[in-house]
Formats: structure tokens, C-alpha cells, sequence
């Protein structure tokens, strides 16, 4: 804002006095009417605060019953060991809870810290894990309410040992430093980049190029993306275990290395065969292998 002040030239003293007092009572008035101003915006600022914490406040009431998009929690236990399993009244998430400690070696027994059984619109969508805030050092395990009793299949012991590969994957390789700089696809940006000397990077840096990373962030935008991903299977199966492996880096991983574990197919002379012996390599590997056989 600019204000013209204009003053005659005239050196009479009465004029002087005049002009200091209009001018006085302009620069109240303008004082006035900023305080004004400053007044109402803070209204505004104040208002606008509430509003944002009364949606934070809605989210955080929704966030127990919805993990993922169409996802539902039908119940969330804590355990902090094998022994709460006890704690758990429901007979069949008990026992599912009970196959997990029988499948998980000591070391990832410790690192749960959360069971949930979860309904799902998706079909397809069996089991997850994710890590627990705020320190994200700890993990849940999650589990459809439709796979319930059906643990100790074959394709349900898959399963279990398939999750537990997500949670290795991102596991720093002993003796392998880590790089003063890294870079990562923008695939992984809305999920975090894998430390450079994890488990699933050099996996990734082995077995998976830009276009293959190009064709999985396209995925992730398809709600027939399991569908999409077995097509592109049939046609490319000495690359991948399964079709859900050809999904994504991750689920790549994670098959693979159940087939490591499970040895259900054994395939030679292929892509797929690399990758599956691919974690033979690490002794500490061969030893959950071993544990969980």
C-alpha cells in the first residue's frame, strides 16, 4: 500500500501543525485497518487448523479397520512371543498363528509383533506383511480369514514362507557395504527404495532391468494386474516360477525364494532355476532353508 503525503510550501506554523495532526489521523487509520486485516486472517488460519485436524482425526478412526484399499481387519492381536498364542481365544486363528512359529526360524519369531486375519474383496489377496510404526523395526503378519485352516497345505506352508521372504529381502547382506550413493527406478518411490545392499537390491540388480521395472510400475495401476501379470507368465515362464512373480521385483523375490525353501518345482537350465538358486549363495539362507525343513 502507498501513501501520498503533499506538502505546500509554505513555512507558516499553524499550516505545519495542521498538516501533522491530518497526517497523524491518516497513519491511525491505516494502523487501524491493517490490525484489522491481521485480525481476520488469524480467524481464518484458526479455522482452517480445525478443519485439517478434524480430517486427521477421521483418518485415524478409519485407519484400524482398513490396512490396504479393500482390505477389511476382521481382528488384530498383539504378541510379543510364542507363548501369547494362548492369549488367542478364536481356535483357528490360534492355529494359524501356531504355523507361522513353526515356519519362521527364531530370529524373524522375534521380529513379529502383530497378527491380524483380514477380509478382502480381492480374491487373490492371501496374506501380507508390513513393518509397524512408528520405528518400522518390527512386523505384522496378516492373513485372509479365507485361508484359515488351510496352513499346513503344501500351498498353504508356500505361503507362509513367501511372506517371510519379503520381510529377508529387505535385509542387509553381511560383508556387503553399503554405497556412498545409490539411485532408484521410480517404481519404488511410493513404497521406499531397498537399501543398496539389501537382499532384494542385488536380487533386483541381477534379474531385473528398466523395462522390466517399466512394466510393473504400469501394473500397479491395473486392477487386473494379477491377471495381466499371468498372460504375460505363459508366455515367459522360463523367466518366472509363477505368474504372481512376474508381477513385480518383489514378488519375484518372494516366489523364488519359496521355491528355494519348498522345492516344489525344480527347474533347470532356465532363468527361473537362476533365480530360485540364487540364494544359495548366502550361507545365512542356506541355514533359514534348513531350519524351516
Amino acid at each position: 500500500m502507498c501513501l501520498g503525503i503533499s506538502v505546500p510550501p509554505s513555512s507558516v506554523n499553524a499550516q505545519t501543525v495542521q498538516n501533522d495532526a491530518r497526517y497523524q489521523a491518516v497513519m491511525l487509520e491505516l494502523i487501524e485497518a491493517l490490525q484489522a486485516q491481521i485480525a481476520l486472517l488469524q480467524e481464518q488460519l484458526t479455522t482452517q487448523k480445525r478443519g485439517e485436524e478434524s480430517q486427521v482425526q477421521q483418518v485415524s478412526v478409519k485407519k484400524p479397520s482398513t490396512v490396504f484399499a479393500g482390505v477389511s481387519v476382521l481382528k488384530k492381536y498383539t504378541v510379543a512371543s510364542e507363548s501369547d498364542i494362548k492369549n488367542i481365544t478364536n481356535p483357528k486363528h490360534r492355529q494359524y498363528l501356531r504355523r507361522v512359529y513353526e515356519i519362521f526360524p527364531t530370529k524373524y519369531e522375534e521380529k513379529l509383533n502383530e497378527f491380524i486375519v483380514f477380509t478382502a474383496q480381492d480374491k487373490d489377496f492371501g496374506a501380507f506383511v508390513k513393518t509397524i510404526p512408528p520405528d518400522h523395526t518390527s512386523w505384522s503378519f496378516a492373513v485372509n480369514t479365507d485361508l484359515l485352516g488351510e496352513e499346513s497345505t503344501q500351498l498353504g506352508t508356500e505361503l507362509i514362507v513367501h511372506e517371510l521372504a519379503h520381510i529377508i529381502s529387505y535385509e542387509s547382506i553381511i560383508g556387503v557395504p553399503l554405497p556412498a550413493s545409490a539411485a532408484c527406478h521410480v517404481y519404488f518411490k511410493t513404497r521406499g527404495c531397498p537399501k543398496d545392499n539389501s537382499y532384494l537390491a542385488v536380487f533386483l540388480e541381477q534379474f531385473w532391468n528398466a523395462v522390466d521395472l517399466d512394466r510393473a510400475l504400469k501394473l500397479k495401476k491395473k486392477s487386473n494386474a494379477v491377471d495381466i501379470s499371468d498372460e504375460y507368465f505363459e508366455s515367459n515362464k522360463n523367466r518366472y516360477v509363477s505368474g504372481y512373480a512376474a508381477l513385480s521385483p518383489e514378488e519375484d523375490f518372494a516366489e523364488s525364494f519359496a521355491q528355494y525353501v519348498v522345492n516344489r518345482t525344480p527347474q533347470v537350465n532356465t532363468l527361473a532355476s537362476e533365480k530360485v538358486w540364487w540364494f544359495n549363495q548366502f550361507i545365512n539362507l542356506q541355514e533359514v532353508r534348513r531350519q524351516i525343513k
